[in-house]
């Protein structure tokens, strides 16, 4: 018998256990999670049509097709930070594939901009963790502790890549991605 667990869940049970509850596998989790347009988005639900070229081009699997609650966003590629960051490939193969428009190339890409929140956040409640800082692509600049430790986002720096949501370890997701200017941050998935 393989009793190996992962990292997020020896993570996630040591911290529930810090807390003094007891974790168990089939604990009910309560995450809200952003969901965001990928790269280069412009229009996108009056211009995408749906091809999913973005999404078999996409090398990460960060794109997906969207299988919420919200029937607005069916059916639309989008990306899911908890499940997969998007790692702004260098020649942006989604934008590349979308002959629609709804994905266009400029000079300054955004997904959106990370934002804490303070309420889910471990640092902010009194633990120590470290790992959005540590895994963003811009350690220590995107994404920095102040002097109690606690994670800052700089504005100008992030691009909403979403690596620190995919990180977080806190069973309450202490980060998520909010939309900036055009940007659309979709309906929050339970």
């Amino acid at each position: 018998m393989n009793n190996s667990i992962s990292r997020r869940e020896f993570f996630s049970s040591f911290v529930a256990n810090a807390r003094g509850s007891f974790a168990s596998e089939k604990t009910e989790k309560q995450t809200t999670q952003n969901v965001v347009f990928p790269p280069g988005a412009q229009n996108y639900l009056e211009n995408c049509n749906q091809c999913n070229d973005c999404i078999s081009v996409c090398p990460h699997e960060a794109i997906r097709v969207f299988h919420g609650d919200d029937e607005q966003f069916a059916g639309y590629p989008v990306i899911e930070p908890r499940t997969q960051a998007c790692y702004f490939c260098e020649d942006f193969p989604c934008i590349e594939s979308c002959d629609t428009g709804a994905l266009v190339k400029t000079k300054n890409i955004k997904l959106g901009l990370a934002e804490i929140i303070e309420n889910n956040c471990l640092p902010y409640n009194g633990h120590i963790c470290r790992s959005c800082v540590n895994n963003c692509p811009f350690p220590e600049q995107a994404i920095y502790c102040d002097a109690e430790g606690k994670p800052v986002v700089n504005e100008n720096i992030c691009n909403g890549c979403g690596v620190c949501v995919q990180v977080c370890p806190s069973d309450k997701i202490g980060i998520r991605i909010k939309f900036m200017e055009e940007k659309i941050c979709l309906s929050q998935v339970s």
